[in-house]
């Protein structure tokens, strides 16, 4: 009898043993540590992530390619399982409900909520914001707005403030607006690499660049170049033209012409192109390079042309130096308002000095390939609240394609 015993506990951890691997694989640990994240949430995400795109496809646009959202629209988001939600307010339109229901039809998982405020009504309040910003520079209120965006999951508007009391956001009543769309809280500035901020510069670059590097260099997503401002990330490889290179985000600082070395006091890999953008939702400028090239690959995936589309509860990842690689930051808001821009995208990700420029990205299934989906732009002053600047939106203004 004890014998059958010792078998029995023998066999039972053995079974143990062989099931921890198991285990290991088909669960992804955050690098928090707080929560764990199946296999069965990617695939459901990846699902979500076309699924998504096809709805906002299915959107009316105008002229210059702006969505005109559906009135009964409030907003989508991904949740904890990797299902898409979708907001709509009770309305006489039945635009956006009959598209749903063709994609219900085609047995894909949907959830959909009645909200209260319609995503027109909370965006206009968001450009409302950005023109105050925009028109009022001296302002107390104005200076005391670190953050606006749309929060899609309590269907609300938030204003960041950063000194926060009753006199302040009576003040912001009083002055901006009074609305039962916007919720209040604390925040602290945003912050990033550029000591001083320039205009947009329409500077043509001079063609002539005396400095060469001895023999060809790769520069790939994430790693450190220098300018004469100090050091940035790089994001990801484009073309315009014949022109070959990669985006960054230089905070609209630099003279287009200006070289990027690598490493700080070592050769020169590329100059700026012009446009350098800081305006709008973009951050960003071209590096076109020369005597290097860019591998336009991360932990062995390769980046596909067409850039994804952020949505919020979406998780992505992130390569920058010196932060490194962040797995599976979430996707708080498609709609942020800070330092000046507007339509960047908030992330509980995390961002320092040198960080900025590097590639927001998502990683496609279990298979190799990524879509970008955004470069870093800033943090708040505790180094975390990053968000980024679109991919779409750079590739536009920008006039370039991922290559």
């Amino acid at each position: 009898m004890r014998k059958k015993i010792t078998i029995l506990i023998i066999l039972i951890v053995a079974l143990i043993i062989a099931t921890i691997p198991m285990l290991v694989a088909s669960d992804r640990v955050s690098e928090g540590g707080n929560y764990i994240i199946g296999d069965e949430f990617f695939i459901n995400q990846d699902s979500a992530l076309v699924l998504n795109q096809e709805l906002l496809d299915s959107f009316s646009r105008t002229r210059t390619g702006d969505i005109l959202y559906p009135d009964d629209y409030a907003g989508s988001f991904i949740d904890a399982e990797g299902h898409l939600n979708i907001n709509l307010v009770e309305s006489d339109s039945r635009e956006l409900s009959d598209i749903i229901n063709s994609m219900i039809s085609n047995s894909v998982r949907i959830n959909t909520h009645i909200v209260q405020h319609s995503y027109n009504d909370m965006h206009d309040l968001i450009r409302l914001f950005h023109e105050y910003w925009v028109n009022n520079p001296y302002c107390y209120v104005r200076n005391n707005m670190v953050h606006q965006y749309i929060d899609v999951f309590s269907n609300r508007v938030v204003v960041g403030l950063y000194e926060y009391n009753d006199e302040s956001v009576a003040a912001f009543a009083r002055l901006v607006v009074d609305s039962p769309i916007i919720v209040f809280e604390e925040a602290l500035p945003f912050v990033h690499r550029r000591l001083i901020l320039c205009e947009t510069n329409t500077h043509v670059e001079d063609s002539n660049h005396s400095s060469v590097v001895p023999m060809s260099m790769g520069i790939s997503p994430g790693q450190r170049v220098y300018d004469n401002w100090g050091g940035l990330s790089a994001g990801y490889g484009v073309r315009r033209g014949n022109l070959l290179g990669f985006v960054t985000t230089p905070h609209g600082a630099p003279l287009a012409g200006t070289e990027l070395r690598f490493p700080q006091f070592g050769s020169v890999i590329g100059h700026y192109a012009s446009p350098i953008v800081f305006s709008g939702m973009v951050d960003a400028g071209m590096v076109v390079q020369h005597n290097s090239f860019f591998v336009n690959m991360v932990e062995g995936r390769v980046i596909q042309r067409t850039p994804a589309t952020p949505v919020a509860g979406l998780r992505v990842h992130a390569i920058s130096t010196p932060m490194g690689i962040q797995r599976d930051i979430l996707i708080t808001s498609i709609t942020v308002n800070a330092i000046g821009l507007s339509g960047l995208v908030g992330t509980t990700g995390r961002a320092f000095d040198g960080d900025s420029g590097g590639l927001v990205y998502v990683a496609v299934g279990s298979g190799s390939t990524a879509n970008a989906i955004g470069l870093i732009v800033a943090s708040d002053g505790q180094f975390n609240n990053m968000v980024f600047s679109r991919a779409d939106a750079i590739n536009s203004v920008l006039n370039v394609v991922i290559d």
